[in-house]
């Protein structure tokens, strides 16, 4: 039986259960080094679709050890080549922390999406646009501006 992602997400709103990164069964884990492991996506966003997932619950990127760093990079590598290894010339990979990002589990985890384009459209669903050189300058302005005060 089909679900839609939708209706799943409303289910787990419903149950407010565990993390489910955090509880995740070992049948269905793919590999693991200890302080991440990797998985098929549960809802993928193509096939193939796989996910990198700190063993620890930590929900911001930057609250990674270097060790879990350097644990997820190299689960990173294996993904790639087993992604290969399957057939697939290309992969994204997408850090996903917090909901306001498109996440659906405030736990911090890593895609690996085989053979997509994130494409022509924008984060609301329109076509593109291609900044004129004098818009480039001034968003470049504005971030200069705005690093130089962090």
């Amino acid at each position: 039986m089909t679900i839609k992602y939708k209706d799943f997400l409303r289910n787990q709103e419903a149950k407010a259960g565990p993390c489910p990164f955090c509880n995740m069964k070992e049948d269905i884990i793919i590999a693991r080094n200890g302080l991440a492991y990797l998985t098929l996506a549960l809802a993928p966003y193509n096939k193939d679709h796989l996910l990198i997932i700190p063993t620890r619950h930590v929900k911001h990127i930057f609250d990674v050890t270097p060790e879990e760093h350097a644990a997820v990079r190299m689960l990173e590598k294996k993904a790639w080549d087993l992604l290969k290894s399957v057939g697939h010339s290309g992969v994204s990979f997408v850090v996903r922390e917090g909901k306001s990002s498109g996440g659906t589990v405030e736990h911090l985890h890593y895609h690996a999406i085989p053979d997509t384009r994130l494409g022509n459209m924008d984060a609301d669903g329109d076509e593109r646009v291609v900044l004129s050189p004098k818009e480039h300058v001034a968003e470049t302005n504005r971030f200069r501006d705005a690093y130089s005060k962090i």
